[in-house]
């Protein structure tokens, strides 16, 4: 299974039907980032788990057909709403976080910048951890650019990992979970 997956799983996530969804059209501008025998291996888990789950046998017919109509099983069975697309965002967000910071250069020039760059991805959310220098501030670039800037950076957006992953745990449980999910 996709190491992504297999993360938010062990942050106790839930991996649903749209978190496949999205993973297979990308989050934000990031691209795909499952293929379809990760939805063929969800599926099948979940036909072991329920062996009745209809949108599952749906979803296991639909990737044997391909892609688009893989999209369109899991549109048709996933939760739908406002709210269950941004909590499914919001997973991506913070596993592609995860992968991000853990290949952030040791320097704070490109560590911010990079950083800076992966916020832009989703347009810089309210929620968001970073601190863009010169947007909605007056740090200059000698004060913002520094390792001790960096340092603090790279904390506030380790706290905010672990808050988000628990947050996202408890929308997660307040989900009704249904068949359609």
């Amino acid at each position: 299974m996709n190491a992504r997956l297999t993360q938010m799983r062990a942050y106790g996530l839930e991996v649903n039907l749209g978190t496949l969804l999205l993973g297979l059209t990308g989050p934000a501008v990031f691209g795909r980032q499952i293929d379809l025998s990760d939805v063929d291996a969800i599926a099948v888990e979940r036909l072991v788990a329920e062996p009745d789950a209809a949108d599952a046998v749906d979803v296991l017919v639909a990737v044997a057909s391909g892609l688009d109509e893989t999209r369109a099983a899991l549109r048709k069975h996933r939760t739908a709403g406002v709210a269950a697309e941004e909590l499914e965002l919001r997973k991506w967000r913070l596993v592609l976080l995860v992968d991000e910071m853990r290949r952030l250069p040791s320097g704070p020039v490109d560590g911010l910048m990079e950083l800076t760059s992966f916020w832009a991805r989703f347009d810089y959310p309210a929620d968001a951890p970073h601190v863009v220098q010169g947007h909605e501030n007056t740090v200059s670039p000698a004060d913002y650019f520094t390792d001790e800037n960096y340092r603090a950076t790279l904390a506030r957006h380790a706290g905010w990992i672990q808050r988000e992953i628990l947050t996202l745990s408890e929308q997660d449980r307040e989900f009704v979970h249904d068949d359609r999910r």
